[in-house]
């Protein structure tokens, strides 16, 4: 996905400032025709981490 992300420096914290772009699902209707600016190959994202406790927080969008 390294190629689908965006560098914004939009926000002092780099983490609300960059973002990567998911392709939508196969079943949106930007996959239902061949467009050769949208990827509809299938995308997970994953991290393995010691059994516990975490606080995860998550945003969603891009502000520019």
């Amino acid at each position: 996905m390294s190629s689908m992300a965006r560098f914004r420096n939009s926000n002092p914290d780099p983490l609300l400032a960059n973002s990567i772009l998911f392709p939508p699902d196969e079943n949106s209707i930007w996959c239902r025709k061949e467009n050769p600016l949208v990827s509809c190959e299938r995308a997970d994202w994953s991290i393995r981490v010691p059994n516990g406790k975490y606080l995860v927080t998550l945003t969603a969008g891009d502000a520019d």
